[in-house]
């Protein structure tokens, strides 16, 4: 598969667990899942996602 196409996807993965983060109610047990989806979001979007489209188009 395209590096782009797959720095894309994960883009959009990591935006999609992100949202889903926000929806999850923060009382203290749900709380810290919510904490880990946003975060996990926020890497695979950012720091996955962009390096791949970085790297592709720096080919």
């Amino acid at each position: 598969m395209n590096e782009k196409l797959k720095g894309i996807l994960f883009l959009f993965a990591g935006v999609v667990l992100f949202l889903v983060g926000r929806q999850v109610p923060h009382g203290m047990p749900s709380g810290i899942l919510a904490w880990a989806l946003q975060l996990a979001g926020i890497y695979l979007g950012i720091f996955v996602g962009l390096k791949k489209i970085v790297k592709a188009e720096k080919t």
